[in-house]
């Protein structure tokens, strides 16, 4: 397509509380079970989604956040009731920000 001179364009998801699944399911939720995600992504691809990233700022049943520890700790209390525990510092490795 590039080579063409066209512009491809690919349809994607990417939020923090993918399907609705959360680390710690809220009031009226279910705990996202394996048979319901599969269905609802197939929904999606039948829409035209073809990349999903299940994870951004907050922790969730399918991943921990971005690791961020200013603003974003505040997101993942409010998001899902407890600080992100996930994120760890690597012992004696450089800051890359």
């Amino acid at each position: 397509m590039i080579a063409d001179g066209k512009l491809a364009v690919i349809l994607g998801i990417e939020t923090s509380d993918l399907f609705d699944c959360f680390l710690t399911p809220r009031d009226g939720f279910e705990a996202c079970p394996a048979e319901s995600v599969r269905a609802v992504l197939d929904r999606y691809w039948e829409m035209g989604t073809r990349a999903i990233f299940p994870t951004h700022k907050f922790d969730s049943a399918f991943s921990a956040g971005d690791g961020d520890r200013n603003v974003g700790q505040i997101g993942s209390f409010i998001n899902g009731g407890h600080n992100s525990n996930f994120v760890e510092t690597c012992p004696d490795s450089p800051r890359v920000f």
